[in-house]
This record gives structure tokens, sequence and C-alpha cells, in this order.
């Protein structure tokens, strides 16, 4: 019985380990999944039953799941024969890779955002993403945003990543995206440069651009326009300066230019000058014309100067007109000599300010200012707090906040700024400063201490913005002092006791402070007997 038991138990131990000892490569995976099997060691023979039409009877065979689905694989001694065990094999239909893109079409710089949509299926996790934008541009985020700077057209691939072998599918979007832009745009002129002195002037114009899927637009800078790669010669018969432009499109609407200068010299229009400036500020002057010398004559009154990029600079210190004086020589292609005479009124902006009052000796300082300006200035004004008014009257409010108890008080100004701009665009700026300083008493005694009677020095350290008129000592022991000045005084305390000693002053401007209490402590003398 011992025996037939033993055999029962080997019998069992061998079955459960052939039960459990095959293998599969693989558990699960997309469709189509091709699964590799391992029979257990010792197994002698095989019949595979995958589950999916197909069987085999090698000792590792390996079969494809086409199809998405579960499926029991069984490995038998034979076709019909003992069970050896069974595995269960998922298959997962592959995720659908979607995407979404706000637009496909555009002109450079074309930023685009994609999303994508994709799908999978209950059992599969979508991990990760890797798009491919066509222009060597990549992104690993579910929603990334690119940007195109170069025309064409781009296929976009989105590769979905997922937990589960096989998952991973990749999907290519041929010419997904069209950049449009036009690069490249320019042409010549003829003369060139097309510059003379008086008119009439012809211009020829010479378009460089490639014209493949492009069209041509031009615009003179006389009023006259042409549609077309080459246009007809221009004829100019005014003095002045005109911009030619020539815009190129392409198929999706975007364009690009390109502009030459076409100039007739004239007193007005050969200088980038204002017949009106700011006087006292900075002016720069800079010739349209291409010059090979340029000669000014400006006001004996004026400042003037080179600056280290090579610009002429000019201050006008007399307000009112002033006379300046230009010659121009070019002698490319032509000699052409321009003596003109440039009137420049030099526009000031002319305001005062009132405030009132200026200065408090109170904690809080509430000022009135006005401003008047001979030329029509418009004001703002602002305070130091950050307010801001607009108009030629304003109130501010200043606050002094002692934060400390013994702190010493001192003057706390504050800063008004008021700016005026006349018409003609000049600025001016005040600054006006409003002070608070209440006075602060201050004194101090030579000694603390001591037996009765006990003569103490002051000592004055009162400070105030203004002469201080009174100062009025308080003993402590029902006696006062006034003084007219700060000199130091005596005072004698000839009874024991403890002193509170205070001072009150009086400046100038009626503004009054107490100082602080120094204690005074005064002893009796010592009663001292000697026994022989």
């Amino acid at each position: 019985m011992r025996i037939h038991l033993l055999a029962t138990l080997l019998v069992s131990v061998v079955c459960l380990s052939r039960t459990f000892a095959q293998s599969a490569s693989i558990t699960s995976g997309c469709a189509p999944l091709t699964v590799d099997f391992s029979a257990p060691a010792g197994q002698a023979t095989f019949f595979w039953d995958f589950g999916n039409g197909a069987n085999s009877t090698d000792a590792a065979p390996s079969t494809t799941f086409a199809e998405a689905g579960t499926y029991t694989v069984e490995l038998r001694t034979s076709a019909g024969g003992d069970l050896v065990g069974s595995l269960t094999i998922t298959v997962f239909t592959p995720p659908v890779v979607s995407l979404t893109v706000d637009t496909t079409r555009g002109c450079i710089p074309l930023d685009l955002q994609f999303t994508s949509t994709s799908t999978a299926p209950a059992g599969v996790n979508i991990t990760g993403y890797n798009w491919v934008f066509g222009d060597g541009g990549s992104g690993s985020s579910a929603a990334p945003n690119h940007t195109y700077n170069t025309p064409g057209m781009y296929d976009v691939s989105l590769q979905v990543l997922t937990d589960q072998a096989g998952c991973n599918v990749t999907e290519i979007f041929p010419a997904l995206v069209t950049v449009g832009g036009v690069q490249g745009v320019n042409f010549f002129t003829n003369p060139n440069p097309a510059l003379v002195c008086d008119p009439p002037l012809t211009v020829g114009f010479i378009n460089s651009t490639n014209p493949t899927g492009l069209t041509f637009d031009w615009n003179f800078g006389n009023g006259n326009t042409f549609t077309g790669i080459a246009p007809p010669n221009e004829l100019y018969t005014e003095a002045g300066d005109y911009t030619v432009t020539l815009t190129a499109s392409d198929s999706l609407g975007c364009t690009g230019e390109r502009t030459r200068p076409v100039s007739i010299l004239s007193p007005i229009s050969c200088l980038n000058v204002p017949d009106t400036v700011c006087g006292e500020e900075l002016v720069f002057y800079e010739p349209f014309a291409l010059a090979d010398e340029i000669v000014w004559e400006f006001p004996a009154s004026s400042l003037q100067g080179i600056d280290e990029l090579g610009r002429r600079w000019v201050i006008f210190t007399e307000p009112g007109i002033n006379e300046v004086g230009l010659q121009l020589t070019n002698n490319t292609p032509i000699t052409c000599v321009l003596d003109t005479t440039l009137l420049i009124w030099a526009d000031t902006v002319n305001m005062e300010l009132a405030a009132d009052p200026t200065f408090t000796c109170e904690n809080i300082l509430t000022t009135d200012f006005s401003a008047t300006s001979s030329s029509g200035a418009g004001f703002e004004w602002l305070s130091q707090n950050g307010d801001s008014i607009i108009g030629p009257m304003a109130t501010f409010t200043y606050e002094h906040i002692d934060t400390l108890e013994f702190q010493m008080n001192n003057l706390t100004p504050f800063l008004t700024q008021l700016v005026a701009t006349n018409p003609s665009g000049c600025r001016d700026t005040i600054l006006h400063i409003d002070t608070i300083f209440t006075p602060n008493a201050l004194f101090m005694p030579d000694v603390v201490s001591g037996c009765a009677p006990l003569t103490v020095d002051f000592e004055d350290y009162s400070a105030s913005f203004s002469d201080i008129l009174s100062y009025q000592y308080n003993y402590g022991d029902g006696n006062t002092a006034v003084f007219a000045n700060d000199d130091n005084h005596s005072y004698t305390f000839t009874e024991p006791g403890e002193y509170e000693v205070v001072l009150d002053i009086v400046n100038a401007n009626d503004c009054r402070d107490t100082s602080y209490v120094r204690l005074i402590e005064v002893g009796a003398p010592a009663d001292i007997e000697f026994v022989y």
C-alpha cells in the first residue's frame, strides 16, 4: 500500500510539472502576433493545438495569431492524447493612429498645434508618442507645437508607443502640411542708383526673382502700378523721393517684397528733416540722397557734432526760426550739386510749476499743484506714491509713517514729477521737492543718579528744519524752565526721589515736539554715626 501511494505521488508530480512547464515567448500583444513555444524538459512526443486552426508536432514550434482574440494553446502527448498543459494567449487589435492639426496650409513662419487623437483597445495602454514633422523637426508629447520656417509640402508621421508587444504603430500622413512663402525677391533699377538732379527721369526695372509659381505686383511710388514679371519703363516728372515696391505672391497668398529708391533731388525731398524740432534736444540729420559730399551750415548759436556711428547731430539753443544751409554734391552717376536753405523752428515747452504748501512739520502733507505753459502744453503729474493725474492741476498727499517709537525725526523729501508735452511733441520735466520734517526734541544729562543735592548738566541735541524758538524743561519735581537757545544749563535736585525730565520745543513754524523721558534718581545722603 505504501508503494502504491508513492507511485501515485510521483505521477502527480510529473503531471503537475508537465502542466505548468511549457512556455511561450509572449502571452499578449497585437495582431499579427507571432509566439514561440517550448515544451517542458523530458517531454518525448508533442502535439500542439494553437486554437487558431493550426497545430504542430515540434518540440519548439511558433505560430502567428492574425486576428484579435483570446486563444487557449494546448500541449498533448499526441493528437487526442493526454493533456500536458495549456497557455492563454491574448491578441489585441492594434491601436488606431490619428491626429488633428489647427490648419494644414499657411505661410512661413507657420506655427501649428498638432494633437494625437489615437485610440487603443482595452488592455492596451498608450505610453508615448514620436512625431516626425518632415522638415527635420520632431516631438514626443501628445500635443506638440511646431513651426515651419521653410516653404514646402511636408509628410507628417506619428508613432504611438504602448505597453504591449507588437502594438507600437506608426502612421505616415503624406503631404499633410503645405507651407507657402516667397523668398529671394529682388530687382534692380536702370540707372542704378536711380538718382538725378532734376526731372524728368525714366527708370527701367530688372526682375531677378525666380518666377516659378509666383505672380508679381509693382508699385512705383508715384501712383502708378503694374502686374507682371517685367514692367515697362516708368517716367518720373516731379522732384521727390519715391519708393518702388515689388511684391511677389504664391498660390497660397503668401508674399515677399523688395523695395528700391528713386530720387530726384529737390530742397524739400532730399532730407529727413522736420520743419519743427524741440529746442535743447538732440536732432540727427541724415540725407536720403546718395551724396558724395555733404556740407552743413548751422547757426552759430547751435551745438553740433558727430556720434560714434558717424551721424551728424545738432542742438538748437535758440528758440524760434533757425536757418540751416546745405550743399549736396553727388558724382555718381553724374555730378549733381544742390544748394538749399532749410528753415527749422525750434519749439519750447515754456512751463512753470506752483505748489502750496511745500513744507510741513506734521506727518501728513497735502500739496496743491498747478502748472502753466505759454506753448499750450498738456500736463501729466506723477507722485512719489505712483499716482498719476492728467491736467494742469493736481493734489497729492504724502505721509511719513514713523514705525520706531524712539527713532529720531528727520527731513523726509517727497518728489513730484511734472511732464509737459506741447502740440509739437516737445517735452520738459520738472521735479518738485516737498518736505515733511517733524522737529525732534532731544537732550542728554551728564549724570542720571546721585545723592541729594544733585546738580545735573543738560545738553541739548534737538533738531528742526527751522529755528527752535523755545526750549521748555519740565524737571519732574514741579519746576520748569524756558530757554530761547540750546546752550547747556544746570539744574539741582534738592530732595531725594525719582524725577522724570522731559523737554518741549517749538520752532519758527510753530511745530512742536516732546522728548522722551529721562529718569534722574536722587538718593538721600547716608546717616553715619561713630561710636567710640
